[in-house]
């Protein structure tokens, strides 16, 4: 038992339990120290009456303790089919899903999981064989969020030791040998040659797992570093500069640690390198965020949802405050104009109401101020050096259908105030 990561006796904890040895030792230590202990346990439906036998023992367990007993039941393989994902996979994310349930309706400081040593040597080769960064080859960790792990530094064997010294009665699950499960063809194939080479093969990766666990630690902080350095937002936008990156060692790298809290896979980075040196504006995404290639920066920024919607401003109003905060006035003659991109003078008399405010749009067109040709907005854009990113958050404003002004931007010349203006619109843009 690690007692350094566990919580003071009272706390009560969801105690996650198959019916195995390893579950079965875990409860019977936890009642012992005197936890007040939530027995959680899943019925999967994989192993037919096997399964419904499981949850019968642990019933009674539960019983014999006298501690609650929370139970559920998953269509597992129909699950793993619909989200095109394996059954190991599919059972892992219902069960974890169901223990944050359980935590909040059982007012639980953390679920306690049976996970050992061996699980955790287990879990390096399963990474090692799948690609895995230095994070994946640390095993198992004692603590993850809501979960601890209590006997993670034990053995199978130790744990057998124990049950049978206490007299423990357990449930064996019959797929533990069947090799067409990754982990058992580890387990059973792979793992027990190096025990041939070395007796004490667990112990040793035991170790080899906390000196990596030291390595990541220190990476961690460089990459701390290096993210401090590198990565500066602006207006919600993280930019990297690529020149910056292009000369550190093993860039791609860092760029994969750089990007992985916006959850960009490893075959997104490589489509963003191949792309450095390449035309800009080309965009990468992830769940949750979009990478643009902005001539010398990289641009991160979350996805939102466009507002396509269209918003009216009808004659009279002195300030919207939806989609954007605005504010109107109208005054008599020219006032003193002061150069603002948040703020718009125009000729009252040439703008007609109702306003539309909107997004941009291919084909949208308009005469910049100061310029007497027609030009596109996307080619003002272009020539302003306005990101992918920022032009499709800025609005336009529109008198019978006519661009009056980019909002934040430029205003159209056709409506701008002169010599024979006689009121003048104000409209002042509030970021």
């Amino acid at each position: 038992m690690q007692e350094q990561l566990m919580p003071c006796t009272d706390t009560k904890l969801l105690v996650a339990v198959s019916g195995g040895i390893d579950s079965v030792v875990l409860l019977d230590v936890l009642v012992h120290l005197g936890y007040k202990c939530v027995v959680a346990h899943c019925n999967f439906h994989l192993r037919g009456q096997e399964s419904d036998d499981d949850m019968t023992f642990v019933a009674q367990l539960a019983a014999h303790y006298q501690v609650p007993l929370q139970t559920i039941h998953f269509d597992t393989t129909n699950i793993a089919q619909e989200r095109k994902i394996s059954i190991e996979m599919a059972a892992r994310e219902l069960r974890y899903t169901w223990f944050k349930e359980l935590l909040k309706s059982e007012q639980c400081g953390a679920v306690a999981i049976a996970h050992h040593a061996n699980d955790a040597v287990e879990t390096f080769f399963v990474n090692l064989a799948r690609g895995t960064g230095i994070r994946g080859l640390l095993g198992i960790q004692a603590t993850n969020e809501f979960i601890i792990r209590p006997l993670l530094h034990c053995k199978r064997s130790q744990i057998e030791t124990y049950a049978r010294e206490h007299g423990l009665n357990f449930r064996t699950d019959s797929t533990n040998n069947e090799t067409v499960y990754v982990r058992n063809k580890i387990r059973h194939q792979i793992i027990p040659p190096f025990q041939e080479i070395n007796p004490s093969f667990t112990d040793t990766m035991c170790r080899n797992i906390e000196n990596l666990s030291d390595v990541a630690e220190i990476y961690s902080y460089f990459i701390k570093d290096l993210r401090t350095k590198l990565c500066h937002e602006e207006k919600g936008i993280t930019q990297i500069s690529i020149e910056q990156l292009q000369v550190l060692p093993a860039f791609k790298t860092i760029l994969f640690e750089l990007l992985q809290p916006y959850n960009f896979n490893s075959a997104t980075v490589d489509s963003i390198i191949q792309s450095l040196d390449g035309l800009s504006g080309k965009e990468f995404y992830s769940t949750t965020h979009r990478v643009i290639i902005n001539r010398t920066l990289l641009e991160i920024e979350a996805i939102n949802v466009i507002d396509n919607d269209v918003y009216t401003i009808d004659n009279g109003s002195c300030a919207i405050t939806n989609p954007i905060e605005l504010t109107f006035e109208r005054v008599d003659g020219i006032p003193e104009i002061k150069k603002d991109k948040q703020c718009a003078y125009l000729d009252a008399d040439k703008v007609i109401f109702p306003l539309v405010l909107r997004h941009w749009q291919q084909g949208d067109s308009f005469v910049p101020f100061g310029m007497k040709q027609s030009k596109k907005v996307s080619d003002f854009f272009i020539d302003e050096k306005i990101s992918r990113s920022l032009k499709d958050k800025l609005w336009i404003l529109t008198s019978q259908n006519d661009i009056i002004w980019i909002v934040g931007q430029r205003i159209d010349n056709r409506f701008r105030v002169s010599n024979e203006t006689k009121s003048t619109l104000i409209i002042n843009y509030k970021e």
